[in-house]
């Protein structure tokens, strides 16, 4: 089965229920909710960890999620972690013992519950990953996926990428077009 563990996070946030407040207070993981709206045919379990902004965890925190990586019997694993310090906690996964687990660390910019939400997406992304990805640490978000030694989020724009990949937009050419693109015809 794959694991996933909630962390908290922005994904995981929902509006606070106290009239006249616009605080956002975390929930259970969004991997639960995400989940009911799109069932998978693999078993998943989902249990909730913390229920942290990841600009709140600390090492102590940090120790707290290797150990229940260390003590899940799952070999495959997806963190739902905040997005601020989702390097930190792989840093400090990947430090020894868990050589055997395959680790994914996904999140949201926005909280799942929220129609504009990149949280499904990066949740699918990232289990897909935890499948395929041979054992280590991963980072999967914003349509990348790399072991976290090579990937970062850039702090200008909120965006994860991988170091030394700059992303390009191809331009082709008429005579560059594949020929199944040039045969298309509207209405086909």
């Amino acid at each position: 089965f794959i694991a996933v563990i909630g962390l908290g996070g922005t994904i995981a946030k929902k509006y606070a229920r106290k009239a006249g407040t616009r605080e956002l207070d975390i929930e259970s993981p969004a991997a639960e909710r995400i989940l009911a709206r799109c069932p998978v045919s693999i078993p998943i379990q989902v249990y909730s960890l913390l229920r942290l902004d990841s600009l709140d965890m600390d090492n102590g925190h940090r120790q707290q999620v290797y150990d229940a990586c260390m003590k899940c019997p799952a070999h495959r694993i997806l963190l739902e972690h905040g997005t601020d310090t989702a390097k930190k906690t792989a840093e400090k996964l990947d430090l020894g013992g868990l050589e055997s687990k395959t680790i994914v660390i996904y999140g949201g910019s926005v909280p799942e519950q929220f129609r504009n939400s990149d949280g499904d997406f990066h949740f699918g992304s990232a289990l897909t990953a935890v499948q395929i990805l041979p054992p280590g640490v991963y980072i999967s978000m914003h349509g990348i996926v790399g072991h976290h030694s090579q990937i970062y989020k850039d702090q200008e724009t909120g965006m994860f990428k991988k170091l030394n990949v700059k992303p390009k937009t191809p331009v082709i050419q008429e005579s560059e077009k594949p020929y199944w693109l040039i045969e298309l015809k509207p209405g086909c």
